[in-house]
């Protein structure tokens, strides 16, 4: 048999019994392999095929997140990738997306779009809660991560009606942050999206090493609302003329997230 014929056979072979696997039952495939290789991630209450399926609940290390499910892509294969369409859900906001590996390992998401309440924020606004009330509109069009680090991100966040919860009830306007990729790293401009009254500039660096500093300062349209003067202290000290800076700096990767916490057998 000729060394072509032979190797045409092999990969035959390998793609057939690639094709098998994507069709057993996703809960069987899960439950052999889950002790033996480690896995960033625990998954409940599996439906479907590796090729289609979904899970209840998936715990990645303490992010639990609720109704996932997964689409195999095949048509990526022909361009050296894996790629999955797949969605979630966790407090109280989902996510859809196109996520995939590439043949160097990095990963990539495309075609995103996710909800979520405008709390997920707080720790980046305020050091203490501030009930944040309102929802974050996202849109990814493309994200990259190379090692744990996101080194491309294009997309917009919106965040509608936003506001400050009880005590308070203090509605502040809606606002937009627009991400994209440069040759310095990721930008994100936030700026307001109507005249609402709070008005607010700033620009987020993440840079290539997994560092950001976010710079934002608010000023406040109406000087008689004595309500958003007291609740901008929480953020930034005032300046002479009423306006309150804020800076936030710190490293982002996501290791909490892509490591793995088991280790195999």
């Amino acid at each position: 048999m000729k060394r072509p014929v032979i190797r045409y056979s092999i990969i035959a072979c390998l793609l057939y019994v690639a094709f098998v696997l994507l069709l057993v039952p996703a809960d069987r495939i899960y439950a052999v392999f889950k002790d033996y290789i480690s896995l960033p991630l625990k998954l409940y209450q599996i439906e479907g095929t590796l090729w289609k399926g979904r899970a209840g609940v998936v715990q990645i290390n303490t992010e639990r997140l609720e109704s996932v499910s997964w689409d195999f892509q095949p048509h990526a294969l022909l361009l050296g990738r894996i790629e999955i369409k797949s969605a979630f859900e966790k407090d109280g906001g989902y996510l859809n997306a196109v996520i995939g590996r590439r043949v160097n390992g990095d990963l990539y998401a495309k075609n995103a779009d996710a909800k979520f309440p405008a709390s997920v924020i707080e720790p980046l606004l305020s050091r203490i809660p501030l009930g944040l009330t309102g929802e974050l509109s996202i849109t990814i069009n493309t994200m990259n991560v190379s090692s744990n680090i996101i080194s491309a991100l294009d997309g917009d966040i919106h965040w509608r009606d936003a506001g400050i919860g009880q005590p308070s009830n203090i509605d502040v306007g809606n606002f937009v942050m627009v991400l994209e990729t440069t040759d310095d790293g990721i930008k994100g401009v936030l700026n307001n999206t109507d005249e609402g009254p709070l008005q607010v500039d700033g620009l987020l660096v993440l840079n290539p090493d997994g560092t950001y500093k976010l710079t934002s300062t608010f000023v406040i349209s109406d000087p008689g609302r004595a309500d958003l003067k007291q609740a901008l202290r929480f953020v930034g000290t005032p300046g002479p003329t009423g306006k309150v800076s804020m800076t936030r700096s710190g490293t982002l990767n996501l290791d909490k997230y892509l490591s793995s916490p088991v280790q195999g057998k």
